[in-house]
């Protein structure tokens, strides 16, 4: 067994605990399991009634997913791998490959075979800019004219003062609630401890 982990707590919720032989398995969690569940009870932040962070698995800092961080697991595999760039192109290789995919691309004598697995939908440029086609689903015909088939368009207000007087509305609704303390408030101000540090070489005995 690895150094650290406990395998004789029998709880449910320990997932590296030891299966008691006599009893069936069936009945008991598994390891993905406890973790899970365990996950869904410390994952989140624990904070207080103002809503600022005061703990959780966030903040600590001697665990990593329920795990104790010790001097080997908190080390890094020093290898090229995990510090150099990997699969990075440069502007200048793209237009050049995108340059000779399309010529080769428009040639009827030669094949191009795909042995990687590429984004060739970021590679080509489209002729056609993005549009929403709204018009085209709903247009003012069917929604304005004496034959529509909706009996009135999905507007919040017909005029300036319905939609002031449904502005005026949730702004009360709003101020019956309380205070919101999401509002950062400025604080006035206040005359602070000075430091003795700040009063040297103000003696007035010179």
């Amino acid at each position: 067994m690895a150094k650290g982990i406990n395998t004789t707590k029998a709880s449910a919720d320990n997932p590296n605990r030891q299966m008691p032989k006599r009893q069936k398995a069936a009945n008991m969690r598994d390891k993905g399991t406890i973790k899970r569940l365990n996950m869904y009870r410390n994952s989140g932040p624990i904070r207080n009634k103002a809503g600022k962070v005061v703990g959780g698995s966030l903040m600590m800092k001697g665990k990593s997913g329920g795990q104790e961080i010790t001097s080997g697991s908190a080390r890094v595999q020093p290898d090229r791998r995990w510090f150099g760039n990997t699969r990075v192109v440069g502007q200048k290789e793209l237009d050049k490959f995108r340059n000779e995919m399309s010529l080769k691309a428009a040639d009827p004598y030669s094949v191009v075979l795909r042995t990687r697995k590429l984004p060739m939908g970021l590679l080509q440029e489209s002729s056609k800019t993005a549009r929403m086609k709204l018009l085209e689903t709903e247009s003012y015909e069917e929604v304005f004219n004496g034959k529509r088939s909706r009996k009135r368009a999905k507007l919040g207000a017909t005029d300036y003062a319905s939609l002031l007087s449904s502005a005026q509305a949730s702004a009360e609704k709003y101020e019956t609630k309380g205070p919101d303390r999401n509002i950062v408030v400025e604080q006035d101000f206040k005359v602070e401890v000075s430091h003795d540090v700040f009063n040297k070489g103000q003696s007035k005995r010179i």
